[in-house]
């Protein structure tokens, strides 16, 4: 039974963190309070449209509507800096051209064509997900190859059509670009920005049940601006600029580290002032003469963890205004290479490779299906698994289902309205344009909002490519392509992997807590060698863990997994007060037998996540230096005591 004396009660009360919430089909219609990108959209509506008033002008709609294809390149612009974006956005018009290509090479093929549509979606999703590149992922290439299969079959217009495609992604490149040569930092301030008012959201959350998520999503936001800001390759000679840009980095991580220690030493304490602080840098760091004007001073009642964050705010507004000098710290977060991203998504416990492939599958099984039927324009029914599958589970892949179905009735209404007046020309271009603007806007807010402009546009593209429009008769036909390839869909979703995630839980969950028993003996033994490179690993896996955990949430048929959350926020906790407390060692011995004591509970902790069992019944060793890491090592223990009672 475990016992803790009764001091620090009042300063250091543990604050259980509040559980997530599986998602439930209110969640479906749910609109998110996310800004409208209006930059975004205007790009993305000017990079589709443009190609078809240049076709028409020339006479030849035909070619603007290829070349249109390649303009949906745009829509992989995220916030990397330039250099990377110009990068991506060149292979992703690339990999555009030759999905269009291929579809006019295999159109009407049988077997060929669906095993090369699953390879093509399977790459695409491997590929974004071992890079962790946001974006719709494989959802364009699918369409490029899937529109280019349903046009009429000329093996000999492969080329050309290929070649249009690039071209409109040559103009998407150009268009999303054009910010280089107003502000050439401008993706890498914006992420900083984002990552000091998430740190603000963090310290106000401290000593709330909130704090555990919040802690996540920061880690997150670190992770992605140490991807935006850092990016990949070797060390070299840096400018003035992008060595402020990278000190910035280095505080917000040291930031975080200091909100986890303060969080630790003092969860009651007010944060008001400090979180205010926070959120003045951020909106401070692009204007570094008004950063070097302020400065905060701690009060002489407060403690050493409040003097260790106000130090650190002053040391990120010091950096903000160039004032800074001490060195970069060396390889202080560098991100692996590009083979190491492969090795690691190349594995079967990889979720990212189990989700390629059942995409992969799904979509060669809907092509297979579409095609041996003999439906026409058999390609809406993959085209519609492909938007299905985007879901990770069941049951988002069963939301995916009912927004997809609900937008694309909304969706063919609307095409149906607009091709009932036979636009050409001109009208064509503008109807993409508009139709492609609304979608960028309103896709923030809720995808139901925006499947009925995606729909309408992809009709009006591909039923404008033939000469054949019927009107009366595709609407028919498309809702009853779009019910069978969500059906397909989602019977994919509940029949290939479905429970990875719950399968994979206890297994990750073990090697974490594995890891972080090492780390501690580590820690209490004041041994460094090889303490940072730990520490990483450690910060990675708990990461890995709270993701799993969230998507076992939504797996089908629902398992008892909710039980195990005490013992994974008490694990993600402890991680986290670990790696923070090698920043603030206290100096208090430990006897080798305290450190017996430690690594047994460990082991057994270890086993037992792993065999799915109850640990052994012992009491948990108090760390005296430490009396935070105490409190998450009894939860950690308790928790995974009530999740495998019987």
């Amino acid at each position: 039974m475990n016992k803790y004396s009764e001091k620090d009660n009042e300063t250091k009360q543990r604050v259980a963190p509040a559980q997530p919430v599986p998602s439930g089909i209110k969640d479906v219609f749910r609109i998110n309070a996310n800004p409208l990108p209006w930059k975004r959209a205007i790009g993305s509506g000017i990079a589709s449209g443009f190609p078809i008033f240049i076709g028409a002008l020339l006479g030849h709609v035909d070619y603007g509507l290829a070349a249109s294809i390649g303009g949906f390149a745009y829509l992989y612009t995220g916030g990397e800096p330039y250099i990377k974006r110009a990068v991506k956005l060149l292979l992703v018009t690339i990999g555009l051209a030759i999905s269009f290509g291929l579809g006019t090479l295999l159109a009407g093929t049988f077997w060929s064509m669906a095993i090369v549509l699953g390879l093509i979606g399977a790459a695409a999703v491997f590929t974004f997900g071992a890079f962790g590149i946001q974006g719709p992922a494989p959802m364009f290439f699918v369409l490029a190859f899937l529109v280019s299969s349903g046009l009429p079959v000329d093996p000999s217009e492969a080329p050309l059509r290929a070649g249009l495609a690039f071209l409109g992604g040559l103009f998407a490149w150009i268009i999303a670009m054009l910010g280089w040569l107003f502000d050439r930092h401008g993706p890498e301030t914006a992420v900083l920005q984002k990552t000091y008012r998430q740190l603000a959201a963090c310290l106000s959350a401290v000593g709330t049940p909130n704090f555990h998520s919040a802690q996540h999503q920061t880690v997150l936001m670190l992770r992605t601006a140490r991807l935006t800001v850092l990016g990949r390759g070797n060390k070299r000679k840096y400018s003035r600029h992008t060595e402020r840009l990278i000190r910035l980095l280095q505080k917000a991580e040291d930031m975080f580290m200091a909100i986890i220690h303060f969080s630790a030493e003092a969860p009651k304490a007010d944060t008001e002032e400090m979180v205010t602080a926070i959120r003045n840098v951020a909106d401070l760091l692009g204007y570094s003469k008004v950063a070097a004007e302020i400065k905060l001073q701690p009060l002489k009642h407060e403690t050493e963890a409040h003097e260790k964050l106000y130090g650190e705010i002053n040391a990120v507004l010091l950096a903000a205004s160039e004032q800074l000098d001490d060195p970069l710290s060396a390889e202080p977060s560098r991100v692996q290479s590009a083979g190491f991203f492969l090795r690691n998504a190349f594995d079967w416990h990889s979720p990212v490779l189990i989700r390629a492939l059942k995409y992969g599958i799904v979509l060669a099984a809907a092509a297979l299906f579409a095609n041996a039927l003999g439906f026409h324009r058999s390609y809406w029914i993959p085209l519609s698994s492909a938007a299905v599958m985007l879901g990770t589970t069941v049951v988002f892949t069963m939301h995916r289902a009912i927004q997809r179905s609900i937008g694309t009735v909304l969706g063919i209404m609307l095409a149906s309205v607009i091709l009932f007046l036979k636009p050409e020309g001109m009208y064509i271009a503008l109807c993409v344009t508009v139709l492609q603007f609304l979608l960028e806007m309103f896709i923030v807010r809720n995808y139901v909002l925006a499947v009925p402009f995606l729909t309408a546009n992809a009709l009006i593209i591909t039923e404008s490519m033939h000469a054949d429009i019927a009107v009366s008769y595709f609407i028919t036909a498309r809702l009853t392509d779009v019910v069978l390839g969500s059906v397909i869909g989602f019977l994919g979703a509940m029949l290939l992997w479905r429970r990875f995630s719950s399968n994979r839980l206890q297994e990750l969950l073990s090697d974490v807590i594995q890891q972080e028993g090492r780390y501690l003996q580590k820690l209490l033994s004041f041994e460094e060698a090889g303490q940072e490179a730990d520490g990483h690993k450690l910060r990675v896996s708990l990461v890995k863990l709270r993701d799993l955990f969230d998507t076992s949430l939504g797996e089908y048929p629902k398992t008892n997994i909710d039980n195990l959350w005490p013992a994974v926020a008490g694990a993600q906790h402890l991680g986290y007060f670990l790696i923070s407390a090698s920043n603030h060692r206290r100096h208090k011995p430990v006897s080798k037998e305290e450190l017996n004591r430690l690594k047994e509970l460990f082991d057994s902790m270890a086993q037992a996540a792993l065999k799915r069992e109850k640990p052994i019944d012992t009491e948990v060793p108090r760390v005296e230096s430490y009396p935070r890491i105490s409190e998450e090592l009894s939860a950690m223990y308790q928790g995974l005591r009530t999740a495998y009672e019987h």
